[in-house]
C-alpha cells in the first residue's frame, strides 16, 4: 500500500494536481532565471555605456559652451589641450552621442 504525501499523491485527482503543479513550478523557475538573466545584461550593459570621467568632464565643458559660460580657448585650457584639439575631441563625443541616441 502506498501512503499518500506531499511528494507521492494517492489519488487519480491528487496526482493531476501534483502534477500541474509541478509544470508551473518549473515554468515559474524559468521565467525567473531568464528574467534574472536579463536584468544582470542589461546592468551590465549600462555600465559599459557610462562614460569615463574625462569623457563626463568633456561632455560638462561642451554643455558650459553651449550654454555660454565659456569660450573654446576656455574649454581647451580645463582639457590642457589646444583649441583645435578640444574641438576634435568636442566633435567625437557629439557624434558618439548622436549615434548612441539613434541606436537606443
Amino acid at each position: 500500500m502506498h501512503i499518500q504525501s506531499v511528494l507521492h499523491p494517492a489519488g487519480v485527482e491528487a496526482g493531476i494536481v501534483s502534477h500541474l503543479w509541478w509544470v508551473m513550478f518549473w515554468t515559474c523557475a524559468v521565467v525567473w532565471v531568464a528574467v534574472a538573466g536579463g536584468m544582470l545584461l542589461a546592468l551590465r550593459r549600462g555600465r559599459a555605456r557610462t562614460a569615463p570621467g574625462s569623457e563626463r568632464v568633456l561632455f560638462s565643458l561642451w554643455w558650459l559652451e553651449m550654454t555660454g559660460e565659456l569660450t573654446r580657448a576656455e574649454v581647451a585650457t580645463a582639457l590642457g589641450t589646444s583649441v583645435a584639439h578640444a574641438g576634435v575631441r568636442i566633435q567625437r563625443m557629439r557624434e558618439q552621442l548622436e549615434a548612441s541616441r539613434q541606436s537606443g
